[in-house]
């Protein structure tokens, strides 16, 4: 006779680390010329949850017209692409 295991057991999706995402666009729509996104700044503007844990990661989602400084934790490959055509900075934190 087969005994069927149980289906509980242990899940990773409780320790997965996330980081707060943002597209181009949203960011071409919240911040001015020469101003710094990082997440002190979205946290200042109301758009980001209290605390972030994981960071703040950027992706390549519309396009960004604005000349700003981007202080992320991470950055899509495609968003630094276009974030290095339009000649905007941008580190790595």
């Amino acid at each position: 006779m087969y005994r069927k295991l149980p289906t509980r057991g242990f899940s990773h999706l409780g320790f997965r680390e996330e980081p707060f995402s943002i597209n181009l666009v949203r960011i071409d729509q919240l911040f001015e010329d020469g101003e710094k996104v990082s997440v002190e700044t979205l946290i200042q503007k109301g758009f980001s949850p209290r605390k972030v844990r994981y960071g703040l990661k950027i992706l390549a989602v519309g396009d960004l017209t604005k000349k700003v400084v981007i202080e992320a934790t991470s950055i899509s490959k495609n968003a630094i692409k276009k974030l290095e055509e339009r000649k905007i900075e941008f580190r790595l934190v």
